[in-house]
């Protein structure tokens, strides 16, 4: 029987505002993954970590929440976060160690689902099996506080870079992008459009569509990875006094937000599972969604 310690967190409240309010991120807050590199926290929070014991072989490997959204168990373990042949901003290589199980979901977060928890729909595709889409960031924090009260806990929120690129590596090198055609709708395959969830092949650890169909929303704030070479330009890092540290952005005014994976509009030469793409928290187009994370309680 295999137990780890989890690591329970209490916060101590930091202000940060996002275009004035970036109070979800901050309601959101989560014990992160630990580097070699000292990779912050995807938050906002400054954690006091409690660890607790718990039996991971005890959790069931896949769960339904009471919307009909279906999650994949995360086991802890490490894995090499980025890339050196790629975009300057997915270098440095970096080992990541998760020492807390996670749940993420196993499909892309449906219209269906979103329109039982919002009451609208606004993709532009329509249909109840496709992913939504053209959802922002901001958009995606009303819905996790409405599924949080829902459920009655803070256990949901979009998956960090970390945790999105761990699960869609799923213990391979490459994700299976060698195979590309198999797992994913891109610009060669889609036929200019967007595709019911679970129609491709799975990972390795039986996760869909993580690369292609629609690009993924992240929680975390863009900046470049600790280490890095990389200089970012005024207005995409540090407007009104805000300041970049480590993997979290701070920022009075603007932060942007990061998305994972390609979409069905995508060139198969772009979809890596390092590469990443930035926009302001309220952008939202026909190719872009989200799947869910959730804690383990």
């Amino acid at each position: 029987m295999r137990r780890w310690f989890i690591p329970l967190i209490i916060f101590s409240t930091l202000s940060v505002m996002h275009c004035g309010q970036d109070q979800d991120a901050q309601k959101s807050g989560e014990n992160g993954p630990t580097s070699n590199m000292d990779n912050a926290l995807p938050n906002y929070m400054t954690p006091k970590i409690v660890e607790r014991e718990i039996d991971v072989d005890a959790l069931p490997a896949t769960i339904k929440d009471f919307h009909g959204i279906e999650y994949v168990l995360i086991r802890p373990g490490e894995f090499s976060m980025g890339s050196e042949t790629g975009d300057l901003d997915e270098s440095p290589v970096h080992t990541v160690q998760f020492k807390y199980p996670y749940y993420i979901g196993k499909y892309e977060v449906t219209q269906k689902q979103w329109t039982s928890i919002m009451g609208e729909n606004p993709s532009i595709f329509k249909g109840d099996n496709l992913p939504v889409e053209t959802v922002s960031w901001d958009n995606i924090q009303s819905f996790v506080r409405k599924i949080n009260k829902f459920e009655k806990g803070n256990l949901y929120r979009l998956p960090t870079e970390e945790e999105w690129e761990y699960a869609a590596l799923a213990g391979t090198v490459d994700g299976g992008v060698s195979q590309l055609n198999r797992i994913a709708w891109h610009e060669g395959n889609s036929r200019e459009k967007s595709h019911r969830v679970g129609q491709k092949a799975p990972n390795a650890w039986g996760i869909y569509d993580m690369f292609g169909n629609v690009w993924e929303w992240c929680h975390n704030a863009y900046a470049p990875y600790p280490g890095s070479d990389m200089v970012m330009e005024d207005g995409f890092r540090v407007i009104n006094g805000g300041q970049a540290t480590n993997n979290i952005v701070k920022d009075s005014r603007v932060l942007f937000r990061v998305f994972r994976g390609g979409s069905w509009m995508v060139p198969s030469t772009l979809i890596r599972p390092a590469n990443r793409e930035k926009r302001n928290a309220d952008y939202a187009f026909d190719n872009v969604g989200f799947r869910l994370m959730k804690k383990v309680n």
